[in-house]
């Protein structure tokens, strides 16, 4: 498998085990691309909107976001990214513990591109890694 080494992943988790683990379950799964980890909304906005913003032609980005985050939660997130005119467009995959329906309805309807709730094995953790390397080169192939 090839990736688009100019996509860049940001993972925004803030339980460092859990980012640690993911990270190195998709280096397992053959993803080289590059992983920006913010541990708060907070440090997320401040990069992705101000640090960014000036950019005339962004960068290829999906966003790994976690729902339960200090500072500014994942839904809030979700929200300023996809009712932002450029930005609309950068793909969100929702990875977090949470698989209450309502929950997974509320960030569809605010405009996720996919959800995956997080198991609490190590194995599945790999399956979840595996899952997303294809969503990257499903991204590499339609760019």
């Amino acid at each position: 498998m090839t990736y688009d080494r100019n996509l860049k992943l940001i993972l925004v988790e803030d339980d460092v085990g859990h980012a640690k683990l993911i990270e190195k379950n998709l280096r397992r799964a053959n993803v080289r691309n590059p992983i920006l980890h913010f541990d708060s909304g907070r440090a997320f906005i401040n990069f992705f909107f101000k640090d960014n913003h000036e950019a005339k032609e962004p960068d290829p980005y999906l966003i790994l976001l976690d729902l339960n985050l200090p500072e500014t939660d994942g839904y809030e997130i979700l929200r300023l990214v996809k009712t932002d005119p450029v930005k609309k467009e950068v793909p969100v995959v929702i990875l977090t513990t949470t698989s209450d329906p309502q929950e997974i309805q509320r960030c569809h309807q605010l405009g996720c591109d996919m959800y995956i709730t997080k198991p609490m094995d190590y194995k599945g953790f790999d399956q979840v890694a595996k899952k997303l390397a294809t969503v990257i080169t499903t991204l590499h192939a339609s760019s």
